[in-house]
């Protein structure tokens, strides 16, 4: 049976087919109904169309019939993750991973599901298991770890090489932990997107940027940079939240000082609309919203909305009249976000879904208002208003799948609240 299951994540990557899939399946089903292979099939299709609850229905009926099979657990640790439910998806990995101690996509799950509870460091042990099929890459981390916690002396004056890993947001998040590393005397060597070398070589603790792309220096450590957590051994309680940690290019901030110096209105900063939705990665898919549903935001008098975004990334025909764009240079010519993180000082609070800019908000110490979906990403978790990751920072939680309108109007009240104050 094993070789027959396969986990959801390698299901058919265009979702324009999965209507034609399902009705497929279940029409084998209807003939076979008792066929746990065609069920397996059935259920990962309609998880791959995001109609989770009757997958999930059908991975439990599965494994009360055969409940030791491993991809099936898997799956269902998966889907219980996906809806928000990570306590129900944690025993399930466990299950996966006594079996399969090396299972690299669990241990991410199971990482994933840890942090979206808050626990921190549980999951961040985890999440190194993305690595783990790279050996070297994967010891060379623990031998940093093991370095840092008994003898910190010992790393003043080796090379340690940071690559850069994932997106924009999380070099923004993570790049906090360079601090704590510079005070061993560890020369740091940034391995860094080209586009955000001109605003992050204004860091204060970074001695060498290595552009991607460019040769590898010689280094005597090596880690990806979201390793940076694990290695610094954070828990909820430890987690370094001194903002801000990052600072715009000063001759582009005294630039945008000039630009809008005469708007004597509350400025707003917005980023709200995300054309490269990932569909496989439900929580970001699902982040979205309408530039023109924050229409009643912008007829608020004595405010101004500026759009934190370029031209190419929003829906500028549709977008409220009142909303101030910028040129089609914007953040392109002077580096990516170069522009928004000097614009941002000039604001009085920033509105941003979960995308770079909220975490550049965060990380500047602006004052940022992130609405989110009903399930988050992991770094958001649960049932709260404050951030731990930036003090600055302030969580409007949507109630319904879809329905942005409830927490679009909590956004405006806050803003109002503090024009008033």
């Amino acid at each position: 049976m094993k070789r027959h299951l396969y986990s959801v994540i390698f299901l058919l990557s265009v979702k324009t087919y999965a209507a034609t899939d399902i009705q497929y399946y279940r029409h084998l089903v209807e003939k076979n109904p008792h066929n746990i292979h065609m069920l397996f099939n059935l259920a990962n299709t309609l998880n791959h169309a995001n109609k989770s609850d009757e997958a999930l229905y059908l991975y439990r009926y599965i494994l009360t019939n055969h409940p030791d099979e491993t991809v099936v657990q898997y799956n269902c640790a998966y889907t219980f993750k996906k809806m928000g439910n990570p306590e129900k998806a944690i025993p399930l990995y466990d299950n996966v991973l006594q079996k399969q101690p090396e299972n690299k996509k669990a241990h991410y799950g199971y990482a994933q599901a840890q942090l979206m509870l808050g626990n921190i460091q549980k999951g961040f042990t985890h999440f190194e298991w993305r690595h783990y099929e790279k050996k070297l890459l994967y010891n060379n981390v623990q031998r940093l770890k093991k370095v840092l916690q008994k003898n910190p002396n010992a790393l003043r004056g080796k090379r340690l090489f940071i690559r850069a890993e994932y997106g924009s947001g999380d070099i923004f998040q993570f790049i906090r932990y360079f601090k704590i590393l510079k005070k061993s005397g560890v020369h740091i060597i940034m391995h860094m997107y080209p586009p955000l070398i001109p605003l992050l070589s204004h860091h204060e603790y970074i001695d060498e940027i290595v552009p991607v792309g460019d040769p590898i220096p010689n280094y005597d450590y090596y880690m990806p940079f979201m390793s940076c957590a694990y290695v610094c051994n954070t828990t909820k309680k430890t987690i370094p939240c001194d903002v801000p940690y990052l600072k715009p290019d000063p001759k582009r901030e005294t630039f945008w000082r000039n630009q809008l110096k005469h708007d004597t209105n509350f400025k707003i900063g917005i980023c709200c609309e995300k054309k490269d939705n990932d569909i496989t990665r439900p929580p970001l898919s699902r982040r979205s919203i309408p530039l023109r549903a924050f229409k009643q935001l912008t007829e608020i008098s004595g405010v101004s909305v500026y759009c934190l975004q370029r031209l190419d990334e929003v829906d500028t025909h549709n977008a409220p009249p009142k909303v101030h764009f910028f040129s089609p240079f914007f953040d392109r010519k002077h580096g990516g976000f170069s522009d928004s993180a000097a614009i941002m000082q000039q604001l009085d609070v920033v509105i941003s879904i979960d995308t770079a800019i909220a975490h550049l908000a965060g990380a500047l110490g602006k004052k940022v208002l992130v609405p989110l979906p009903v399930v988050p990403d992991w770094r958001w978790m649960f049932n709260r208003t404050d951030c731990p990751w930036y003090p600055t920072m302030r969580l409007f939680r949507q109630k319904k799948e879809g329905d942005w309108s409830p927490v679009i109007q909590e956004i405006i009240q806050h803003v109002q609240k503090m024009i008033t104050s």
